[in-house]
């Protein structure tokens, strides 16, 4: 059964929170673009964006965004601070 998001939550995170597997969430920002908010998945702390506005616009930004970061997360830094 996955975990039941806080009450105080928007309907659409609180929504998303749920179907992930999302802990504690605390919502850090929100535009009229993304929502970024922050949680726990499986005792990992986590940062979740979403893309809210789904014009091509956007959708294309939020693919370039995703291929910036996607080496990073194959070749994580090191920095000693791991549990």
């Amino acid at each position: 059964m996955p975990p039941t998001p806080p009450d105080n939550l928007a309907p659409d995170v609180a929504a998303v929170a749920a179907r992930l597997g999302l802990r504690d969430v605390t919502v850090l920002r929100r535009s009229g673009k993304t929502l970024l908010s922050a949680g726990d998945l499986a005792g990992r702390p986590v940062v979740v964006k979403l893309l809210l506005d789904g014009g091509e616009f956007w959708q294309a930004r939020w693919r370039h965004e995703i291929g910036i970061y996607r080496p990073s997360r194959r070749n994580r830094p090191r920095c000693g601070c791991q549990r």
